[in-house]
């Protein structure tokens, strides 16, 4: 059966890499554009978007499989999860280890071994070294290790795959939340020793399942007047936080460190939700699958591609015509070489993926178009 994609979830993951671009492009601007450091919110609400996103997506698909018994349907989940996940991801892996030998970015290969399995942030800091891996340790051990959890609570308890779901989804919530709540104090940089610890921020995915969850067993609670134009509220509020809150301040911030954490993944879902039912303009939609298909690879490229134009040409210019085109040509390189790395490897091991173990399910309703990847 063919997926198809919904436009909506495709905008909001168009907008979570624009997030990601604009605030990793800001370095270009705020020589001559001091106020560009606003941007920086960009790069903490865009992976939290994708996360939620993940989570909705992933969390959709299992309820689906489980929901035909067994696990046979296991082996299939994961070699999909990992034909999409793992070439791009060790290609870069090597692309910025060659990055490295130049001089072209900062870091050691010390830890490499870490990355080969995931486990470089997992339970502390991030090494330098490919920083923006961060995230993608987080979903993998997300695909990993959430099945099989709610599974073992199945096999245990006797619940339906269904209830475990949710039951281990609230789990997670609560336990990264109290993780948090019992480090916040001993921590002093709340970027790199929490919100970059996979260990403590798995509840961010989970927000994203809780929402698959009840837009597959309960949707009229989603549609309860104002709940979507709130939760969004929420994400507003939250991006106004950080935009305004200086780095300083929140690593020294309890709330910062811990429920903050809580609250802006809620926001990310009511963002998803507010126009998950809704059909889009072409001319709104068109773009929006573009930058939806292209997001992986332009998150991958986008900080090499920054870092050899600093180191060709130096960084930064303090004139507002040299300042806007060097961000346009960090902005113009990042989606054009995104775009081959997808068209020339990304989409050859998908076509093998769905070749080998092709998708049995459809999207999230049979009224809804959504591409599961």
């Amino acid at each position: 059966m063919t997926a198809r994609r919904n436009d909506w979830l495709d905008l909001c993951r168009a907008l979570a890499i624009l997030l990601v671009l604009l605030s990793h492009g800001r370095v270009f601007l705020r020589s001559a554009l001091p106020w560009a450091e606003y941007f920086r919110f960009g790069g903490f609400f865009g992976v939290e978007l994708f996360f939620v996103l993940s989570g909705f997506l992933i969390g959709g698909i299992l309820i689906r499989l489980s929901g035909q018994g067994g696990t046979h349907w296991l082996r299939g989940f994961y070699a999909r999860r990992w034909f999409r996940t793992l070439p791009n991801y060790y290609l870069f892996v090597l692309i910025n280890i060659i990055l490295i030998s130049l001089q072209i970015r900062p870091g050691g290969l010390d830890a490499l071994w870490k990355y080969l399995v995931f486990v470089q942030n997992l339970f502390g800091p991030h090494p330098l070294f490919f920083p923006e891996a961060w995230s993608l340790a987080v979903e993998e051990m997300f695909y990993l290790l959430f099945p099989a959890l709610f599974l073992l609570l199945g096999r245990l308890s006797g619940w339906p795959p269904a209830r475990s779901i949710l039951i281990v989804a609230i789990i997670v919530i609560l336990f990264s939340l109290a993780a948090r709540l019992l480090v916040a104090d001993s921590v002093g940089n709340w970027t790199e020793e929490i919100r970059k610890v996979a260990f403590l921020r798995f509840d961010t995915l989970m927000v994203g399942v809780l929402l698959a969850w009840v837009y597959h067993q309960h949707p009229r609670w989603l549609k309860i007047p104002g709940l979507a134009a709130g939760m969004t509220l929420v994400f507003v509020a939250s991006a106004m936080y950080f935009a305004l809150t200086p780095d300083e301040v929140l690593n020294e911030s309890f709330f910062a460190k811990t429920f903050y954490l809580s609250l802006v993944p809620v926001g990310c879902a009511g963002l998803l939700l507010i126009g998950l039912d809704r059909g889009q303009p072409d001319w709104l939609a068109g773009p929006g699958a573009f930058l939806a298909r292209v997001s992986y690879a332009a998150y991958l490229v986008n900080l090499p591609v920054a870092l050899t134009l600093v180191y060709l040409f130096g960084c930064c210019e303090a004139t507002l015509s040299g300042a806007f085109a060097m961000w346009l040509a960090f902005m113009v390189l990042t989606l054009l070489i995104s775009y081959g790395v997808y068209e020339l490897y990304e989409k050859r091991f998908n076509a093998l993926r769905d070749r080998h173990f092709p998708a049995t399910i459809s999207g999230v309703t049979p009224a809804a178009r959504v591409s599961y990847g």
